[in-house]
């Protein structure tokens, strides 16, 4: 597995450390059997992309194996925001069939965290994300 480079979030402010804090431990209160959580907004720049990458980090430091999967085939923002450097593929290619699922799944500086980004802008997003092999990988 290609490990990447970039920028971690900074969590030296306490009250936002405290706030994921609390939203881990209130996932871990839901059960084991929940394997994914999905992140959302009905609007744009809500923070869904610094959200879902801090609860990631912050559940990785506490132990768990952690696959963060960007699925905005649209305006992905997520490899600009950490500046994230070697990453040559990501979901759209494999939804498309460009790619393998080992080749779009990345190691992070953080230790138990992995990472899958958007990849390309696609036509047809939804299409994609509304494939079986979508579902498959999800699984």
């Amino acid at each position: 597995m290609k490990k990447i480079k970039m920028e971690m979030p900074d969590f030296s402010d306490y009250r936002r450390k405290e706030g994921l804090n609390q939203l881990r431990t209130n996932l871990a209160f839901c059960g084991d059997g929940i394997k994914v959580i999905s992140i959302t907004s009905s609007v744009p720049n809500e923070g869904k992309s610094s959200v879902a990458f801090s609860l990631a980090c912050v559940m990785a430091e506490n132990g768990k194996k952690i696959l963060l999967v960007d699925c905005d085939l649209r305006k992905s923002v997520m490899v600009a925001k950490y500046h994230m450097e070697g990453i040559d593929k990501g979901l759209s290619h494999f939804l498309s069939g460009q790619a393998k699922e080992e080749e779009i799944i990345y190691e992070t500086p953080q230790e138990g965290l992995h990472i899958a980004v958007a990849g390309p802008l696609s036509p047809d997003p939804t299409g994609l994300v509304e494939s079986d092999l979508f579902d498959q990988f999800m699984k």
